[in-house]
């Protein structure tokens, strides 16, 4: 009987060995700056407990789970003068309902930079994809002094239902975007701006917008007079501005909710609207600057 019991033991000590090496081995690896951590959030703390003024090579190589950040808790804390850099292959990818990167905070202008400079893939949550739920939040937000350069990569993949939010990058009011290479495709939001929302900066010199979905601003939605949108290159094709507003994705198909902004929706203020429905390749430039001389500028259409 003794000998039974220790047998019974020793199996499930070695099945729950067996569970835990395939659990490892379900996820990548995470060095920064040489230094190698076994999870997202060993990692990150060094990032948040390191002082201001530092600068780190984060590299990746697998599938990264990554917890949800908002403003009260910051990817990267509330450190000032940081700057980022994501290099290597694989996937990082949102666990729960929230934003993949916070970078800074409304109100504290902390100065952070995020760079993505290789082809890693950062994924929301969908109800037909990643997590199986819908999200309430985009997978990037840039507040007041921060900056995000998107060198390379994929940003994909997040459904926005039930919340005035974009699915792909939302760039408050002093944040800025830049984006030379790269892809935001397969993001939708219920209301606004499926791609891109901007009400800071956002400077398009490269990359491809395409595949996102909204009720307004399929590719891009552009808020308020302050903000900025100038695209000298890059690609903006095949977004939707169709879905009915705050309608479950799930059993939309093709409803016409207006159809304006495809590609860019611009509300400079209540009397000034915009939009462009048009592809928009890399000898289509456009720029919110030349308004209100509309004129001048055939891409766009007055609401």
């Amino acid at each position: 009987m003794k000998r039974l019991g220790v047998f019974v033991i020793i199996v499930f000590l070695f099945f729950s060995c067996q569970d835990d090496t395939d659990d490892k081995n379900n996820y990548g690896n995470i060095s920064i700056n040489g230094n190698l951590f076994n999870s997202w959030i060993e990692a990150v703390k060094i990032i948040k407990n390191g002082g201001n003024n530092k600068t780190y090579i984060i590299v990746i190589n697998g599938d990264i789970p990554v917890p949800p950040s908002d403003n009260d808790s910051p990817t990267f804390g509330f450190v000032n003068d940081l700057n980022i850099t994501i290099e290597g292959e694989g996937r990082i990818y949102l666990t729960d309902n929230g934003c993949l990167f916070w970078l800074g905070s409304n109100g504290l202008k902390e100065r952070q930079t995020l760079i993505l400079n290789s082809s890693i893939i950062l994924e929301g949550l969908s109800p037909n994809g990643n997590g199986n739920k819908y999200n309430k939040s985009p997978i990037i937000v840039i507040n007041d002094n921060s900056y995000f350069d998107m060198r390379n990569g994929i940003i994909k993949g997040n459904t926005i239902y039930g919340a005035i939010n974009s699915g792909g990058v939302n760039v408050h009011r002093g944040g800025k975007f830049t984006m030379s290479g790269g892809a935001i495709s397969g993001n939708i939001s219920t209301t606004y701006s499926g791609g891109v929302w901007v009400s800071g900066t956002f400077i398009m010199s490269g990359g491809i917008i395409s595949g996102n979905k909204a009720s307004i601003g399929g590719g891009i939605y552009i808020n308020g007079e302050d903000a900025l949108f100038t695209k000298t290159n890059g690609i903006i094709y095949g977004n939707d501005a169709s879905i009915e507003s705050n309608k479950n994705i799930s059993t939309v198909t093709s409803e016409q909710f207006g159809n304006y902004g495809h590609a860019v929706f611009y509300v400079k203020d209540d009397s000034h609207q915009y939009y462009c429905n048009t592809t928009l390749d890399n000898e289509q430039n456009i720029s919110t600057s030349i308004l209100p001389h509309i004129n001048e500028q055939s891409n766009w259409i007055k609401k």
